[in-house]
């Protein structure tokens, strides 16, 4: 059996290299942590996943975005006045936009009234 030309491809640690994309670290944090290139991360991403890494690392945040939600769900539903209305603007649209209507014609009614 012959060998291959190159360079052994390195044994990537996807598990830790997962477990440090969960919270947002970004591909030189990661390459510094596992001491490897940010290439060797962009190669392997591909190689295994074929994606890029900011795809990659998005599909890795999922869990802990959904935990925040759900820790800021139940702040808010403990009492937290605050959280409730930031979570009622993020997710129901609301505002503090106060509509404010012209008395121009409110105006010209008040004369056809005759008062």
């Amino acid at each position: 059996m012959t060998k291959g030309r190159g360079r052994p491809q390195l044994d990537f640690n996807w598990a830790t290299f997962d477990a440090i994309l969960q919270y947002g670290a970004t591909q030189g944090d990661a390459a510094e942590i596992l001491g490897v290139s940010e290439d060797t991360i962009t190669r392997a991403i591909k190689r295994e996943h074929k994606l890029k890494f900011s795809e990659y690392r998005h599909t890795k945040m999922g869990r802990v975005r959904i935990k925040l939600l759900q820790k800021q769900y139940d702040v808010a539903m403990s009492g937290n006045v605050t959280m409730l209305i930031w979570l009622g603007k993020q997710h129901l649209g609301q505002s503090d936009k106060v509509e404010t209507k012209s008395v121009k014609g409110f105006a010209e009614g008040l004369d056809e009234l005759k008062i």
